[in-house]
């Protein structure tokens, strides 16, 4: 799968998630909330999402910022301004800043282990933009050792066979990628997702029979998926059948 086909499927996802977004009702929200809601909408929110309307959000957030540092011992308020800052820099592309930030606030902010996931998730997320995969791998060997611990639910982000696969290490991103559908669903949709994914990494290998044997069978898992009754979009379907098409096509090129 080329670079091109890559960014080309991930636009496609944000452009999913973005159109189901209100940035009216969340500035209305934003407005009527008190200072702590305020902080914490903006922190939790994907900047993605906010990045239109942050200018708006951020003289509040300043002078929120001011009373928490000059006024209180808030841990809480300080972690969430570290991810606001922290989310922001990475969305401008200041990764090495982001990765500071994110070090200083597991140091002195972070007061439980679901802010110190928080934080360490948006890390490994700025090493891989910053192609630090050694270091990506370890970060995310540490999330993976405390992920039970938990109490609220979050996402794991780049899964590690994605990760193995940035270094290279083909053979290993496919174990770790069979291991990760133990933990799934194991439906069709989630089935043909594997069968993809590891039909890339033989493709990565130059092993294009391989590959092929894996996108007939994502195709075949795909036939098998009622989208209606998984609530799968349409146009998304669509979309992913053409990239296992595509993906399959790159062994006769």
């Amino acid at each position: 799968m080329s670079k091109l086909t890559i960014i080309m499927f991930f636009l496609f996802l944000f452009t999913l998630s973005y159109a189901d977004f209100d940035k009216d009702a969340f500035l209305k929200k934003f407005n009527q909330a008190d200072f702590r809601e305020k902080v914490r909408m903006v922190a939790n929110a994907d900047f993605n999402d906010i990045k239109d309307i942050y200018p708006l959000l951020k003289d509040s957030l300043e002078k929120i910022k001011k009373m928490v540092y000059t006024s209180t011992q808030s841990n809480e308020a300080k972690f969430l301004f570290d991810l606001i800052e922290a989310n922001e820099c990475r969305h401008n592309g200041q990764f090495a800043k982001c990765v500071s930030i994110i070090n200083n606030s597991l140091q002195y902010h972070c007061d439980n282990i679901n802010d110190s996931l928080r934080a360490l998730l948006l890390m490994k997320e700025c090493l891989l933009n910053i192609n630090d995969y050694t270091k990506a791998i370890e970060v995310h060997k540490i999330i993976e050792k405390n992920w039970n611990r938990k109490t609220i639910a979050l996402w794991m982000g780049t899964p590690k066979s994605t990760i193995y696969s940035y270094l290279g290490i083909y053979k290993y991103a496919i174990a770790e990628r069979k291991r990760e559908y133990e933990k799934a669903s194991q439906d069709h949709w989630e089935t043909a997702k594997l069968f993809n994914d590891i039909g890339v990494f033989y493709n990565r290998m130059k092993k294009y029979d391989s590959a092929e044997v894996n996108f007939k069978r994502a195709l075949s898992e795909l036939s098998k998926v009622d989208i209606k009754k998984q609530g799968i979009d349409s146009n998304y379907f669509s979309f992913f059948v053409s990239l296992i098409k595509s993906n399959m096509a790159v062994g006769f090129l």
